[in-house]
């Protein structure tokens, strides 16, 4: 009964998925190139413990749970240097423990999936970040407020 009643989510969100590949594809190689491959395995249980969620909340969460299970969001190498900068993340893996040149940093802040604006010297560039920086960001802003 489970699975019936996720096939149409699943069904949505992998179209979601492919008609952004389709489009990203076409519009800026360098954009589809930086989404993420799959959650892996754990990643969802992990990130619903790390944020406190209760079954309800994440039952709210099911559409980001069936999307980061195609695609993880998107991967730049700056983003992950400002959490581990930031104290979001402990570690980072592979080519991201190296520091980011600025001409990728550049290239990274233009590459928002979900669009941005550039005003004066102002660039604003909004990603779908991967799971571990949602919940590492919200942690973090979470820690911000008063008690």
């Amino acid at each position: 009964a489970a699975a019936h009643h996720l096939a149409p989510h699943w069904s949505q969100a992998s179209l979601a998925w492919r008609q952004l590949e389709a489009w990203a594809f076409k519009v800026s190689p360098d954009l589809r190139a930086s989404f993420n491959g799959a959650a892996k395995p754990g990643a969802w249980r992990h990130f619903v413990e790390e944020l406190q969620l209760s079954p309800s909340d994440e039952s709210q969460l099911l559409g980001l749970q069936l999307l980061s299970a195609i695609h993880n969001g998107q991967h730049f190498s700056s983003d992950m240097e400002l959490a581990l900068s930031n104290g979001v993340i402990e570690q980072a893996s592979g080519d991201d423990t190296e520091p980011v040149p600025h001409t990728v940093r550049t290239q990274q802040a233009t590459l928002g999936l979900i669009g941005g604006y550039a005003a004066y010297s102002e660039l604003a560039s909004t990603r779908l970040y991967p799971l571990e920086l949602v919940a590492g960001w919200t942690r973090f802003f979470r820690d911000q407020l008063p008690h």
